[in-house]
């Protein structure tokens, strides 16, 4: 008979060091009626004693592997993987606004999704201060951008009966503020390998033009820690934030984009309207966030989800309140952003994070 080695071992069913690793107090439980008992206790000594002395020499030298992965040395950070078109307003001319996922039941869906990759996201206090994201949203980029440039871009997406292939109109937008975004953290980055070449040439446009919330066109932004990029026409905000999920054990962090961070989170927000109308671009603040976070280089893995904010159906203005297109288009939303999960799933097992 020929000795084969084994590809892998069964996880044992007795407690082994990795469980000690994960709840050292499990060393400290004993009976009640062994806690007088001088030989019990001198035992368990003699055993907990063995068993960190194995735990000790398992551990593996340096550059060994042992076939776990690690937590991620260095800093990672995912793109936004867009599922949802992530916009919507409420009040004033709003006929058919979107059904919002809310901040819990957001976090509650991506720890939900991550788990089936074996990742387990906790709330903990994890705090990333010195965060600066630009402030973008679809009106700064068209405003940059002067109104025949915007126009164009707008009636480019239209059919002969005026219908707007929305999800490829705000695609352009979304693109051309990642592209934004990006200059504005990494100057002398080049332009990606597959970017389209229209895309940088708007976000140059928008560039050269300079910010318009620097020419005090956005509003009043008392309050708001301020910082300026290089050139000084373009803002950004500057502050610290907890972050919604923690992995520690595989230095796996996430932060969601909510419509409540959009409107009260000091680095993503606040984005407080001065009018009876409230616009929400929770995917632009998501791209946003995402090139603040390559910029700051913290230990770890990163992703940045949004709420997809889906509307219940293209109908007349009678359909909105509608109880099955709420049902639905909630249904969407979920399903989209377990999609953007997913997507970062894949992304994980591709930089070989797990």
């Amino acid at each position: 008979m020929e000795l084969q080695p084994l590809p892998r071992y069964r996880e044992p069913r007795y407690p082994t060091h990795r469980i000690l690793e994960e709840h050292p107090e499990l060393l400290r439980l004993l009976p009640r009626r062994w806690r007088g008992n001088r030989l019990a206790l001198a035992a368990l000594g003699l055993c907990a004693g063995l068993v960190l002395g194995a735990r000790s020499a398992a551990q593996p030298a340096a550059g060994a592997d042992d076939g776990a992965k690690p937590a991620p040395a260095a800093s990672l950070v995912a793109p936004v993987f867009v599922h949802g078109n992530g916009r919507g307003a409420t009040g004033c001319s709003a006929v058919n606004p979107p059904e919002f996922l809310s901040e819990e039941e957001g976090r509650q869906i991506i720890i939900e999704e991550a788990k089936t990759a074996g990742i387990e996201f906790r709330q903990e206090d994890t705090y990333l201060p010195g965060l600066r994201p630009p402030v973008i949203d679809d009106d700064v980029v068209c405003a940059a951008l002067g109104p025949e440039v915007s126009e164009g871009m707008y009636r480019r997406f239209q059919d002969a009966d005026g219908r707007v292939d929305r999800r490829a109109y705000y695609g352009l937008i979304g693109a051309v503020a990642d592209r934004i975004a990006r200059r504005l953290v990494f100057p002398e980055d080049p332009p990606p390998d597959g970017l389209d070449p229209e895309v940088d040439r708007l976000a140059q446009v928008a560039l050269n033009a300079g910010s318009p919330v620097s020419r005090g066109w956005w509003g009043s932004m008392d309050g708001v820690n301020m910082t300026k990029f290089p050139g000084g026409s373009w803002l950004g905000r500057l502050g610290e934030m907890k972050l919604d999920g923690t992995c520690r054990a595989r230095g796996i962090h996430f932060e969601y984009v909510s419509t409540t961070d959009y409107l009260e989170d000091e680095v993503i927000g606040p984005n407080v309207s001065y009018t009876t109308a409230q616009s929400f671009d929770l995917e632009p603040a998501a791209r946003a966030l995402r090139w603040a976070l390559a910029s700051a280089k913290p230990d770890g893995a990163y992703a940045v989800f949004y709420d997809p904010c889906c509307v219940p159906g293209e109908g007349p203005r009678s359909t909105p309140g509608h109880p099955v297109l709420q049902a639905t288009a909630i249904g969407r939303a979920r399903e989209d952003l377990r999609a953007q999960v997913r997507d970062f799933i894949e992304w994980l097992k591709a930089e070989g994070v797990i």
